[in-house]
């Protein structure tokens, strides 16, 4: 009978065991067992019954009487080459992990830059009538749809600010433009 080592999270430093043939439900996920963490990249996961395990993980069977059963991980350093290869074609392909890719400012700066210098529209220029300063450009990234594309909330804050301050750089050097103040939005007016 084969042994199959398990731990409750990927990243937990007790390791129990457990016999191949319990283990139920194999697949991949990132959520494990327990207190539900988020692992950084798809693991082997699978369901045991808790009065099986061989050893020490993270359960108690403080919600009533054994046997539970639990949620546990595989991992692969902690298993033979040959059991690992068993239950991963078990489980399947590995899934692909998705991450946002790394954003460079430089392109949607430039644009943003010669919107403002030549009139022309861009989604991240607003045209406004402005009492005290008459005809202002507020810079808002937020609204280009290539900013917003990918990445959550946080992200989009960043890369608004990354492109803000590249803006605002830029535009330093540039004399047909002042800065003038409009909420907290980037903004500029023409000089005459």
């Amino acid at each position: 009978m084969e042994t199959v080592y398990i731990r409750r999270q990927f990243n937990d430093y007790r390791i129990a065991k457990i016999p191949f043939d319990g283990l139920s439900g194999i697949r991949w996920d990132t959520i494990s067992g327990g207190v539900n963490n988020i692992a950084p990249q798809p693991f082997i996961h699978a369901y045991v019954w808790c009065d099986e395990v061989i050893g020490d993980i993270a359960h108690s069977c403080q919600h009533g009487p054994p046997p539970h059963s639990i949620k546990i991980v595989i991992v692969k350093k902690d298993n033979s080459p040959d059991i690992f290869k068993m239950i991963s074609e078990i489980a399947g392909p590995k899934p692909k992990v998705y991450r946002a890719k790394p954003y460079n400012p430089k392109t949607d700066v430039k644009d943003i830059c010669d919107a403002l210098i030549k009139g022309k529209d861009h989604p991240a220029v607003e045209i406004k009538d402005h009492k005290i300063h008459g005809k202002i450009f507020v810079i808002k990234p937020k609204n280009m749809k290539k900013l917003i594309a990918d990445g959550t909330a946080n992200t989009l804050r960043a890369r608004s600010h990354k492109v803000q301050l590249q803006i605002f750089i830029n535009m330093k050097e540039n004399s047909d433009f002042k800065e003038v103040q409009y909420g907290y939005w980037l903004t500029y007016k023409k000089n005459k």
